[in-house]
């Protein structure tokens, strides 16, 4: 029996093209928390990251013939982006469809605040909280560092 955790992503593909379910497995374990954190940050959404996340290795499954045994790390993250852009085309269209169905403007007030979710999740709620600690610290950085051009141009300015 070969151990096919010894083996690398292109000798595992070429077994993977074989129908070999084993390299597949062991792919899917290499991978997936990686997949699964590079979707997360950029969909922040921890359903629709399972669901992407799974898509990604749904489509490895489907198109290992496609592969041509280049870099395949590059190849399943092409994967993954391609799903997380696809994702927010989808999202884009659903919010837009949303609105129109409300009757509301997209430049009024009430049109945004249809998009935010009322009831986000415990772990939206945290990364919404550092997402805004993070912009204030921004703004925090951004005013002292005002506040310090502004006193040093006094200072340097003529009397």
């Amino acid at each position: 029996m070969q151990d096919y955790e010894e083996l690398d992503d292109l000798e595992l593909m070429k077994l993977l093209q074989q129908g070999n379910d084993e390299a597949f497995d062991v792919i899917q374990c290499r991978y997936q928390e990686k997949i699964r954190s590079y979707i997360y940050r950029r969909v922040l959404h921890f359903h629709d990251t399972e669901d992407l996340t799974q898509n990604t290795f749904m489509r490895v499954w489907v198109y290992r013939n496609e592969f041509l045994l280049q870099d395949f790390k590059a190849w399943i993250y092409k994967i993954a982006g391609n799903l997380v852009r696809n994702y927010y085309r989808t999202q884009g269209r659903e919010i837009l469809s949303n609105a129109n169905n409300t009757g509301l403007e997209e430049d009024s007030e009430e049109f945004f605040l249809e998009i935010i979710d009322p009831n986000p999740s415990p772990l939206d709620k945290v990364v919404i909280d550092d997402q805004i600690s993070f912009i204030d610290a921004c703004l925090d950085d951004t005013l002292v560092k005002k506040q310090n051009t502004e006193y040093k141009r006094r200072l340097v300015a003529p009397h």
